[in-house]
């Protein structure tokens, strides 16, 4: 299905519950996602794209480091692969593989300096997003004493998504919605206007069209690639920070899964600026950890 049909759908559904002037502002927001999951016989893996396993650098790249202590390579995304369905999300890096790294905690040898013992995840180089050419890629394992993670084939899955609305999990950008007079009917609303997408919309009749017309499970998606990422109520303050001038870019969201443990529920984003990506500056992507 092309991305404009998928489109379409979601759209009647957001009029049909937000009426016309709210529904289609809603729906004028939405950018297309990937779901995020192991390959199988019934999920082909999508080009490159894996969790875990060596890096995937160009000869002569350096690997990541913070304080002293190399970053842990998470996922090779493969955007040559992921097709027009992508958009115009691609990264203006001229290359089409995207290798995610982020310190993880669980670097706690001795091995690791002191000053690297209390990072904090505002920092911003605790990730970084290195990009490379699969024609001159080349696979690099993570030094010591880096976790390493078995390599794990992915699966992309399209989907239509839009910004979080549920319960506490509101994304800062629908604040940005014209309500109208709709805000009236509640003093709920005039606090907070998104509250009324959250009612009317967020909590039952999205996730039940995602389960039901994009063959999602309830709740969401656990790891995507870009889109508008799942918010749990934390980290809300970077994506406002990085929305000055226009809504920020997520790039990727990992969360607890087969493919590996940690934390208790969270997830982390991997956000830019708008802006930054478009001119191809990944050295300006932040990691955005929630609920962990």
């Amino acid at each position: 299905m092309r991305y404009e049909e998928a489109l379409s759908g979601v759209r009647e559904l957001c009029v049909e519950h937000l009426g016309e002037h709210i529904g289609a502002q809603l729906a004028a927001l939405a950018r297309p996602g990937f779901e995020l999951k192991p390959a199988d016989e019934d999920a082909a893996v999508t080009g490159l794209c894996r969790w875990g396993g060596p890096a995937l650098l160009e000869p002569g790249t350096q690997w990541p480091v913070y304080a002293g202590v190399p970053l842990s390579v998470y996922t090779v995304l493969d955007v040559g692969a992921l097709g027009p369905w992508l958009g115009d999300q691609v990264p203006a890096t001229g290359s089409a593989l995207l290798n995610f790294f982020f310190l993880d905690p669980r670097t706690g040898s001795e091995e690791v300096p002191k000053d690297a013992g209390g990072f904090s995840y505002e920092d911003p180089w605790v990730c970084r997003v290195v990009p490379a050419d699969p024609r001159r890629a080349v696979e690099v394992p993570a030094p010591d004493p880096a976790p390493r993670f078995d390599r794990v084939p992915l699966h992309a899955h399209p989907v239509v998504t839009l910004p979080s609305a549920s319960s506490y999990d509101c994304d800062p950008v629908l604040g940005t919605l014209d309500y109208g007079d709709a805000i009236e009917e509640s003093s709920l609303y005039q606090v907070d206007p998104a509250w009324l997408v959250v009612d009317r919309f967020g909590e039952t009749a999205w996730p039940q069209y995602c389960v039901d017309e994009q063959g999602l499970e309830w709740g969401g998606m656990r790891n995507q690639a870009f889109g508008w990422p799942p918010i749990h109520s934390y980290g809300v303050g970077l994506l406002e920070d990085l929305s000055q001038d226009e809504p920020y870019a997520h790039l990727l969201t990992l969360g607890a899964t087969d493919m590996w443990e940690w934390g208790d529920g969270g997830i982390v984003r991997f956000v830019a600026p708008a802006k930054a990506l478009r001119e191809g500056d990944l050295n300006q992507a932040r990691a955005n950890p929630d609920a962990w």
